[in-house]
């Protein structure tokens, strides 16, 4: 702004010649430390310009927090910039200053007005300097044309200034609009960060709710189980209190019976009493929990195959119904159209057992399909189509069907919550268990020259499936 400011008031004065506006030039141009015109000009790195010599006694022993003398802003490096422009529009306007006391001043040697301006000594002399051995080769022009040709720099420097004031605004400019796009991204995080903690929230609400259900359910399972067991114990109780009574009303037994009549009547009242607590040992024909378990695998859902209709939970053993499909990236293992998901974990031989917790949904399938199946386009599920599996169609009534062709309808003794799957690759053949009471659902007879996956399809909201 000092550069500007000197270069107008240097036109001014070209323009007016007033003697005021010298002086406003002159005052311009003074280092504010020495008071003087500036000698090799320096700007400093809040904008102030001084003599370099003058800023550096000032700032002598300073190492650090350097202070300007002028606005008191202090500077946290020692940052001297030479200020060109400064340095010529000094030189220029002691030209122009000299040129206004052209009247005054007089050659000191000759004591004649100096009208003339030798450009290869660069100084004023007068008619008689110029006549002189020593001036005659130099060249030497009026008083007069000098000061044209100084505005003439002058508009150079302008101009440069100028242009250089639009880089600046324009870097300024650029600078805002990268400002404001920082500042929107960072809102745009914030917002989808506090969306993220938002859903983690909820999905901790949602599995705290889904475990205490479970536990209710757990809980009144138990004392169903407790309250039968009792049920049961008191019977025999009863009974063998009749029994008891029944003998003692025999007793004491007559001479006319031998032996072989007591053995009878004693025979004739035993009852075979179970001390078998229920629901720790259950058996379904010769095979018990116990059978099934020793072929338990862990599974975990492949979450490139995931439907996107389909939420998988971050421990990746529990899957939901969303209607928004989310966008999942698009690959050749994904469902694309049905709501499936896969294991990652395939079979080919031996034995394995699983359990799916259905829980109260009221549209679930559970099984198992082979790896090439159908994943892009709509299909049934039935053995034609490399797909094992039974379910719950619970939309109105509930309905659990074997998906064969055509489908069979199944009547399980009650709702089971939680379904044992138990394959046998070996001997090619898949059952479907109420893992709670091991009560057979259905059991079916493949083959499959290639691997076959846990299988899952969820197609209803407040439906989910949980592996154990």
């Amino acid at each position: 702004m000092l550069e500007i400011t000197a270069c107008l008031c240097f036109l001014l004065v070209m323009a007016s010649g007033g003697t005021n506006h010298v002086k406003d030039l002159q005052d311009e141009l003074t280092c504010p430390i020495c008071l003087d015109n500036f000698t090799d000009p320096v700007s400093i790195q809040c904008g102030h310009n001084f003599c370099r010599a003058c800023i550096s006694q000032t700032w002598k022993g300073i190492r650090n927090n350097f202070l300007c003398p002028q606005c008191r802003k202090v500077s946290r490096w020692k940052f001297l910039r030479p200020n060109r422009v400064v340095e010529s529009v000094v030189e220029i306007s002691a030209r122009l200053i000299a040129g206004s006391k052209e009247n005054q001043k007089k050659c000191k040697k000759h004591q004649e007005p100096l009208k003339l301006y030798c450009k290869t000594d660069a100084k004023e002399i007068c008619m008689v300097c110029r006549e002189s051995a020593y001036h005659r080769s130099h060249t030497v022009v009026p008083v007069e044309e000098t000061t044209k040709e100084f505005e003439g720099e002058v508009q150079d420097h302008l101009q440069a200034l100028r242009k250089k004031l639009d880089e600046v605004g324009q870097l300024k400019a650029e600078e805002d609009k990268t400002a404001l796009q920082l500042q929107a991204e960072v809102l745009q995080k914030r917002k989808l960060m506090t969306a993220s903690f938002e859903g983690l929230r909820q999905l901790l609400i949602d599995e705290e709710t889904s475990f205490n259900h479970r536990l209710e359910n757990l809980e009144m399972r138990i004392k169903q189980r407790r309250d039968e067991s009792v049920s049961r114990l008191n019977e025999q109780l009863s009974s063998l209190q009749k029994v008891i009574g029944e003998l003692e009303k025999n007793v004491p037994v007559s001479k006319s019976q031998t032996s072989q009549d007591q053995k009878a009547l004693v025979n004739g009242h035993s009852l075979e009493v179970s001390h078998t607590k229920p629901g720790i040992h259950r058996r379904t024909g010769n095979r018990s929990l116990d059978y099934f378990m020793s072929f338990h695998v862990l599974l975990f859902l492949d979450l490139k195959t995931v439907n996107p209709n389909l939420f998988v939970t971050f421990d990746r053993k529990c899957v939901k119904y969303h209607e928004e499909p989310r966008n999942l990236t698009s690959c050749p293992e994904r469902f694309d159209v049905k709501p499936c998901v896969l294991a990652t974990t395939g079979f080919r031989v031996g034995k394995h057992y699983w359990e799916v917790d259905v829980g109260g949904g009221i549209y679930w399938t559970i099984g198992i399909a082979k790896q090439s199946v159908c994943r892009k386009d709509v299909f049934r599920i039935k053995p034609e189509n490399g797909i094992w599996a039974i379910g719950l169609l619970g939309m109105f009534t509930d309905r659990y069907y074997a998906f064969t062709n055509p489908d069979t309808l199944l009547n399980p003794k009650g709702q089971p919550e939680r379904v044992g799957v138990f394959l046998n690759c070996d001997e090619g053949f898949l059952s479907f268990y109420n893992s709670l009471t091991l009560e057979h659902l259905f059991t079916f007879n493949f083959q499959a020259p290639e691997k076959v996956f846990p299988f899952f399809c969820v197609g209803a909201l407040g439906t989910e499936l949980r592996l154990y």
